[in-house]
């Protein structure tokens, strides 16, 4: 009797702990799903109203300091309707958007909050000491035009301070891409973690309905079971009525404790539904975060092609006072010869005569042979950069290519200069690759070109051209055993204009790798260099593979 009533007195009290269990399983499960919904929007929210401002305003910094330089060459060249009010008002408003990034403030852009990190802030302060300089030396060009003609002095210190401030504010640019990159990697990660914890939880809470279900089914059996057995000894248990009506009374109120246990199951169910639908709505919202990210990577690229624009419409503008230059240049020379004809016949002193020959027939045509040059080598320059502008803007047309026959046509159209120069072209058998025809031909046949140009005078040139597959791209070698290029060349020969010799290099402007980089860049290619300096070059060309 008295370990029947102590089993008795055990079982609800086990029953109420795993009850509570069962309760506190499933708020947790709850609590990690509205944690992790809090989490996602509260880190959302701050990269975006971190990161696309910073990104902006280093747009923003490139775009004012670029419109500052075009519209201060049009007040130069002359253009009356222009002023240096839009100069300075240009800089002003890069160097807001650098204190912005400082201190914070807010504009149409949205609200920028100042920089923590120690290396942006660097980044952002050199920045406003490039637009101090820029600031500078266009003052110095504007109030001394004289001095600051094309090629002086002025205007190289110019062109350098400009081109660094560029390069300082891609540097910083790239930084804050880095930094959205960084925070989303890490983002990603952590919501991983949470939804792995959630469902973990979810699968934990399932395990422990389904065992306490098993158990209450396994139970009614036992019970089922007892009943039959009391039934067949009702006669022997009639002396024991008392007790059995007891017992009954315990079980009428067991099963309402299972009937109360159904109910909370029930109820438990109901918030696993909820929580469910809580998980549906946060993917959602994660699905309008990556819409957003796309919509902001959209921007950044139609800003670069507003920047292509602009050199675009900066190249053809530029190209009408070169034309009154050289015709002007003309006018001059003709004069100059009118002159010398008037001092064959005029009656003047030797010592005058002497001093006008001299400058009719030597100085003046000396300085018109260098405003030619000068003019010749900017109608280059201009000419380099429509180039490099219309590989960025024109339409391609990707297809899969046969580049054992484009590299076989590349060749063809160079046999002469092969021939000519007593050189070796070799062809090695090519896998596809997909790309626009006519823009890869134009990478190949500026590659082949180079390794021609630049070849040794004391070998035959030599050309070798192959390819092999590599994951998902072609890689494509094209070998020579030229000059070779300098260790502190290679990192920046895709630059533009820039030229391994000025002075003694072949002709060129500097345009070819540049124009290669770019049409790879637009292909999802890429272009790198491997030289060592008196043997050869070895130019690395990755394409995507058909």
């Amino acid at each position: 009797m008295n370990t029947h009533d102590n089993g008795g007195l055990k079982e609800p009290a086990d029953d109420r702990s795993k009850l509570l269990l069962m309760y506190g399983l499933a708020g947790l499960a709850a609590a990690v799903v509205l944690l992790s919904m809090i989490y996602t929007l509260a880190v959302g929210l701050r990269m975006t109203a971190r990161h696309t401002p910073q990104i902006d305003a280093a747009m923003e910094i490139k775009l004012e300091a670029t419109r500052a330089h075009l519209w201060l060459e049009e007040v130069i060249s002359g253009d009356k309707a222009e002023d240096m009010t839009e100069v300075w008002r240009l800089i002003d408003s890069a160097d807001w958007y650098a204190q912005a990034l400082l201190e914070g403030d807010e504009s149409e852009e949205g609200k920028f909050l100042p920089l923590k990190d120690d290396q942006l802030r660097g980044s952002v302060q050199e920045i406003q000491g490039q637009l101090a300089e820029f600031r500078r030396i266009t003052r110095l060009r504007h109030e001394t035009p004289a001095e600051s003609a094309i090629g002086s002095d002025i205007d190289q210190e110019y062109d350098k301070i400009y081109k660094q401030l560029m390069l300082k504010a891609d540097a910083m640019e790239t930084v804050f891409q880095n930094k959205i990159t960084a925070d989303l990697g890490r983002f990603r990660l952590v919501q991983i973690a949470l939804i792995a914890m959630a469902a973990g939880l979810f699968i934990t809470v399932a395990v422990v309905f389904d065992f306490f279900i098993r158990r209450h089914l396994r139970d009614e059996k036992q019970l089922h079971a007892t009943n039959q057995q009391l039934q067949a000894s009702e006669q022997q248990l009639r002396a024991s009525n008392q007790q059995l009506t007891a017992g009954e009374q315990q079980l009428r109120a067991a099963n309402q404790q299972l009937q109360a246990s159904e109910q909370q199951l029930k109820g438990s169910n109901q918030q696993l539904v909820a929580g469910e639908q809580q998980l549906r709505a946060t993917n959602q919202q994660l699905a309008a975060r990556e819409r957003e990210y796309r919509l902001l990577s959209r921007s950044l690229s139609v800003k670069n092609k507003e920047l292509q624009g602009i050199v675009y419409a900066a190249s053809h503008d530029l190209r009408s006072p070169l034309v009154n230059i050289q015709g002007f240049s003309g006018e001059l020379d003709g004069h100059c010869r009118d002159l010398r004809r008037l001092l064959d016949t005029q009656d003047i002193s030797d010592e005058l005569r002497k001093e006008m020959i001299s400058l009719v027939s030597r100085d003046i045509p000396e300085a018109l042979e260098f405003i030619s040059a000068g003019t010749e080598k900017m109608n280059t320059l201009l000419t380099g950069l429509l180039h490099v502008s219309r590989a960025g803007s024109v339409d391609i047309d990707v297809k899969e290519l046969d580049m054992n026959e484009l590299l076989a046509s590349v060749i063809a159209a160079t046999q002469f200069q092969i021939d000519d120069m007593k050189a070796t072209a070799t062809l090695e058998d090519l896998p596809p690759c997909l790309g626009d025809a006519d823009q890869i031909n134009q990478v190949f046949s500026n590659l082949v070109s180079n390794a021609l140009k630049y070849s040794s005078a004391d070998r035959a040139p030599a050309v070798r051209i192959s390819g092999e597959v590599s994951d998902d791209s072609v890689v494509y070698c094209v070998e020579d055993n030229g000059l070779g290029i300098q260790d502190d060349h290679t990192e920046n020969i895709f630059e533009i204009f820039h030229r391994l010799d000025p002075k003694n290099s072949p002709d060129g402007e500097g345009l070819g790798l540049t124009i290669v980089s770019r049409i790879l860049d637009r292909h999802d290619g890429h272009i790198r260099v491997e030289s060592e300096p008196g043997k050869g070059s070895r130019f690395f060309v990755s394409l995507p593979r058909a």
